[in-house]
């Protein structure tokens, strides 16, 4: 009898951004996916930012 377990990742304001049921085992997994998919995001986010950060930067003088 597989056992089921449920997982649910936020991302870092808390807010909820993947809800998964699973089965027991196989979470781990997921979980890793989940948090290469919200890393991707947020290094992706930083790049941005520092480039407007750049353009900001240079505007001003």
């Amino acid at each position: 009898m597989a056992r089921e377990g449920k997982l649910v990742l936020l991302n870092l304001e808390g807010a909820v951004c993947e809800v998964a049921t699973c089965q027991i085992g196989g979470c781990a997994a997921m979980s890793r996916e989940g948090l290469k998919r919200e890393l991707a995001r947020v290094t992706e986010e930083r790049t941005i930012l520092k480039k407007a950060t750049a353009y900001f930067a240079r505007e001003s003088q």
